[in-house]
């Protein structure tokens, strides 16, 4: 076996593009996890009104995902990546100094509703940018070896956080702007410009892209996002006031999910390298559903690290799926805007996840079984959605059932 055709390691611009994906994810697994029980236990905000916020800040992000891709396709993935590097820098170091002060409680949460456009400037340029830099027989294997270096970021970053919160929230967002300082240097020092669209009057079919078979498979991921968004919001909120753990040991249980990326993704590829990407996709949302259910039934920190294991298989499936299926139906020249599209409805997604997850917590006063097994049922529309999409797409080319596997 050649390692380092396996492992891509004479593509210098896909490792630039990972490790700075691995520190930004180390920031973000350190920070976020933490920002909802930030929100309950030091600023006393319910769980619906943090449900809004998370809500709000997808919102914002949806348009910027739009703006993303055209910035992607048009300008260059790197300029995006660095555009929304230098952003995220700014805003998160005046975050770490609004919650050092733990007070201007409306600025704290303007801030971070406002944080969100950082990643979807970045999102969808370091998306195309791996399709970009790897050959189509390759591709689900860059999309799965760069969830994996990303992800040992995911995995740390929620162990330190766990270590560090007790020193305050504004602790780790300093972190979480230095690996955006990493990530802009290792950009600009290693990654050169793609574009795939010459830059000009953009005009505003340039900005949409137009698709039917677009629209119904990023229809079935939205329905998945809604079941998925509940990590960062709805999981630990459950977590802390209804499983009664202490709040600095959710992130074990964050940290399991970027264990089971790191060891799990690869033999998890290599079990599915015969099977479609829709049906690794389909397989992948079944888990989602089944370890979100699992949930409902914990009643401690083992319980619930069990459930984040199957919750993570169905994440080990879909995430590469997903971006190897959009990367095969979108055009040559719009792959950004594709990929921004699907990024907008995800982000749609993100935006009513959270809400749906907080009216359950409330309306079903955190009984489990009520709660989780009413978001699960979002997973299951999801499967019938993208088994939708697969019989139209196999309308419009008659000669495939399916997508093909990478």
């Amino acid at each position: 076996m050649d390692l380092r055709k396996a492992l891509l390691l004479n593509n210098g611009e896909f490792w630039a593009v990972s490790v700075a994906s691995l520190f930004r994810s180390f920031g973000f697994g350190m920070a976020w996890p933490f920002f909802s029980i930030y929100f309950s236990t030091v600023l006393g905000i319910s769980a619906f009104e943090i449900g809004l916020i998370f809500t709000a800040s997808a919102i914002i992000s949806i348009f910027v995902s739009i703006g993303g891709g055209v910035l992607g396709d048009f300008f260059g993935r790197r300029s995006s990546i660095v555009v929304g590097s230098v952003y995220g820098l700014i805003i998160y170091f005046a975050l770490s100094g609004l919650t050092y002060t733990e007070s201007h409680a409306f600025l704290t949460i303007i801030l971070f509703i406002l944080s969100s456009l950082s990643g979807s400037l970045i999102f969808p340029a370091s998306s195309a940018l791996i399709a970009d830099v790897s050959g189509e027989g390759e591709r689900r294997k860059a999309y799965s070896l760069f969830r994996v270096v990303s992800n040992i970021g995911w995995a740390a970053g929620p162990l330190t956080g766990a270590f560090l919160y007790v020193y305050g929230m504004w602790v780790l967002l300093v972190f979480l702007a230095a690996t955006s300082i990493v990530q802009l240097i290792l950009t600009l020092m290693y990654v050169g410009e793609h574009r795939t669209v010459s830059t000009g009057k953009i005009g505003r079919r340039d900005v949409v892209a137009y698709d039917y078979l677009l629209i119904l498979f990023s229809i079935g991921s939205l329905f998945m996002t809604i079941v998925s968004s509940q990590f960062l919001v709805s999981l630990p909120l459950y977590a802390v006031n209804a499983v009664h753990i202490q709040p600095n040991t959710t992130g074990y249980i964050f940290a399991v999910n970027g264990a089971v990326v790191i060891f799990g993704q690869g033999p998890l590829t290599r079990l599915f390298r015969g099977r479609t990407d829709l049906a690794m996709m389909i397989t992948g949302v079944g888990f989602y559903s089944i370890g979100y259910f699992l949930v409902g039934f914990s009643t401690g920190l083992l319980d619930l690290m069990l459930a984040m294991i199957v919750i993570t298989v169905g994440e080990d499936l879909t995430s590469p799926a997903l971006s190897t299926v959009i990367s095969v139906i979108a055009p040559k020249g719009k792959l950004a805007r594709y990929m921004a599209f699907n990024s907008m409805m995800n982000q749609t997604a993100r935006a009513i996840g959270p809400s749906i997850g907080s009216i359950f917590l409330s309306i079903y006063a955190y009984n489990g079984m009520e709660t989780w097994g009413s978001i699960s049922l979002f997973g299951i529309v999801s499967i019938v959605m993208l088994m939708f999409f697969s019989a139209s797409r196999a309308r419009r080319m008659p000669q495939a059932s399916d997508l093909p596997s990478k």
